[in-house]
């Protein structure tokens, strides 16, 4: 890239943690700072929330008219740098003084690009676009004289791409969908957005406030845009379909490979963090039962709480497929309100006497309270299996609903510890426009089991390189009925629970390698690819 070119990165998660694009925005920033002269990232201001991740500073010379120029319209930006790896210059833009205005960039939004928000939400819809209204003459001022690319992240920054094109701005354009807006509501109500006869009707009361604004905000960016770019390739095939247009350019979600631990590091942390898990085990089965611990695998699932997109339904769902199983822990990263059932006080006081006062009944199969039990997904999917813990099942559950912080009081473990203490990740994807919790798994030296309808399950099944440690074990979803999957998906599980500790080992081994194909130093070259092609059809 030709280094006088200045690249505006413009993202609602920009030092503002909320999903899965601020590890990709974050995780990449070295790469991207190296193949240009100035690299911006451009994101909101929430003084709480910026806090740890914000250093502001003085405004640079270049800069500092601009931002007088954007003051006077009601957006005060804020200079520094977000502190990733090589700290990125970042412009953070409070626009709460630009609120007022919002009628005008809705009124605005619907004359030039015919979007439908008069009934959308202020938080939720209202909020994101007026902030990226803003960045949009952000990038204006401070683009002005020079060559300049503006990157933009889903519909929440795509305002700020229809104000550079309504303006004729001389500012190159990428826009990136992470997951379509209709992809990600219609697969999150159990519909199967890939079925050849698939339709849908926007004119439903439901979606006005919801997702139709949503959708024609991505639909015109994809539109405009310069260069058009998707996460994988299975979210290039439901854009053809939702917003009639396939990507120019895919750019595969990638890590820094190099921060995780290297193999023999990682079976040392598999040992330590397995007994950890077992010692939590003894303490929540033992009082009403025992069995042989030690001749237990840990299956894990980990995720948004998405029951059918995340295949937690496929988990559970098939008496045949948990009766292969030894053990199973289903854990996930939300928040649920709750007291402990067992604390580490408890523990420690107590300890090993806990097994002399014997429970009647079974473990319960949550770890917390949840409110609205009677309600919840997860749980009544396992009473329906008659997924009980039973002394006599042979599967045992453990459903963790919260967060792995390492300091719960419970299981005391991160999520990435709880990884490495465990055997084997299954993540049966019904919906994942990329995945990046079995590449995380891959890149801590643990197995895992993914779908053709994840991102990353399409793009590895081109690079493995044996059918009997495929490291990452890739299940046909595209096309099959559930019954199918959950056949498949027991196979594998039952065929993993039969290999000895050395075949486990080699396929670690490969699922290490296939995280190393996944290396921004390897991924970045398609981001550069999709800047040169922007300047490109720009003319800049």
């Amino acid at each position: 890239m030709d280094s006088g070119t200045y690249l505006f990165e413009v993202s609602w998660e920009v030092c503002n943690r909320v999903g899965g694009i601020y590890t990709v925005v974050k995780s990449k920033t070295a790469d991207v700072k190296a193949s240009f002269q100035k690299y911006v990232v451009v994101g909101p201001y929430f003084r709480e929330k910026n806090a740890s991740e914000f250093a502001e500073e003085p405004v640079p010379q270049e800069f500092s008219r601009g931002f007088d120029a954007l003051k006077k319209a009601g957006i005060v930006c804020h200079y520094g740098k977000w502190l990733t790896d090589v700290d990125v210059d970042a412009v953070l833009i409070d626009f709460s003084g630009f609120a007022s205005r919002k009628n005008d960039v809705k009124a605005e939004l619907w004359d030039r690009f015919r979007v439908d928000s008069l009934y959308s939400s202020y938080f939720d819809f209202d909020e994101p676009v007026i902030w990226a209204y803003a960045a949009g003459m952000a990038v204006e001022e401070l683009s002005r004289g020079k060559r300049a690319i503006a990157h933009c992240h889903e519909w929440l920054s795509g305002a700020a791409l229809l104000y550079l094109k309504s303006r004729n701005a001389k500012v190159a354009t990428v826009f990136t969908t992470h997951a379509t807006v209709l992809g990600r509501s219609f697969s999150g109500a159990g519909m199967n957005v890939y079925e050849s006869g698939f339709s849908y009707d926007l004119g439903k009361p439901e979606y006005r406030t919801s997702i139709l604004p949503k959708h024609q905000v991505e639909s015109a960016c994809a539109a405009n845009a310069d260069v058009f770019t998707t996460v994988s390739e299975i979210t290039s095939i439901e854009a053809e379909r939702f917003l009639s247009r396939k990507a120019d350019v895919l750019l595969l979600n990638g890590l820094n490979v190099g921060k995780f631990p290297t193999f023999e590091e990682s079976a040392i942390r598999h040992s330590r963090f397995k007994s950890r898990i077992k010692e939590f085990l003894l303490y929540y089965f033992f009082p009403y039962y025992d069995f042989d611990v030690d001749n237990t695998l840990i299956y894990f699932l980990a995720g948004r709480y998405e029951f059918k997109a995340k295949g937690v339904d496929v988990f559970i769902e098939h008496d045949s497929l948990m009766e292969r199983l030894l053990s199973s822990i289903i854990a996930k990263r939300s928040v649920c309100d709750g007291s402990y059932l067992l604390g580490s006080r408890l523990l420690s006081e107590v300890g090993r006497k806990l097994m002399r006062f014997k429970r009647s009944g079974s473990p319960p199969l949550s770890t917390h309270a949840i409110s609205r039990e009677d309600s919840d997904g997860i749980l009544n999917a396992l009473k329906a299996e008659g997924l009980l813990n039973s002394r006599d099942d042979r599967v045992k559950v453990v459903f963790y609903p919260t967060y792995l912080t390492g300091a719960d009081n419970l299981l005391d473990l991160s999520y990435y510890e709880a990884m490495q203490g465990s055997h084997l990740g299954v993540f049966p994807s019904f919906y994942e426009p990329w995945g990046y919790t079995p590449v995380e798994a891959a890149a801590l030296g643990v197995s895992s089991v993914t779908t053709d309808l994840s991102g990353f399950g399409r793009y590895i099944c081109k690079s493995r390189t044996s059918e009997k440690f495929p490291g990452i074990f890739v299940v046909r979803r595209l096309g099959r009925d559930d019954a199918s999957v959950v056949d498949s998906l027991a196979s594998v599980l039952y065929r993993f629970s039969q290999l000895s500790v050395q075949d486990r080992v080699k396929n670690k081994i490969e699922a290490k390698r296939i995280a190393s194909l996944t290396d921004w130093k390897l991924m970045i070259k398609n981001y550069i690819r999709a800047y040169g092609l922007a300047l490109k059809r720009r003319g800049l």
